[in-house]
């Protein structure tokens, strides 16, 4: 950790500041699970499909644990079709469906 009187004449730099120029050789630049995501949806994507309404994934399936992500703290949601569909078809498996 830096100390805070080291940076104030602006010698030190912060662990933000370093660009990927100082990550070892041979490490990925995305994790391999980063490219598998599929494509993002938006809440009516998920709606479409799934064959459901838009109201049901915000208010039934978001709460049941459908993964998704917040832009902002009252932001859009976000999803990704793999995650989605991985979610989705478990459920239905634990459920017998």
């Amino acid at each position: 950790m830096l100390d805070r009187s080291e940076n104030i004449g602006g010698n030190a730099k912060s662990p933000r500041a370093v660009g990927t120029a100082a990550l070892p050789e041979g490490l990925p630049v995305a994790p391999p699970e980063a490219v598998e995501l599929g494509d993002r949806l938006t809440v009516a994507g998920v709606a479409r499909l799934l064959g459901c309404s838009k109201w049901t994934v915000r208010h039934r399936l978001i709460p049941q644990g459908l993964p998704h992500w917040r832009t902002s703290k009252n932001g859009k949601y976000l999803f990704y079709e793999r995650s989605v569909q991985t979610w989705w078809w478990g459920r239905r498996q634990r459920k017998g469906g």
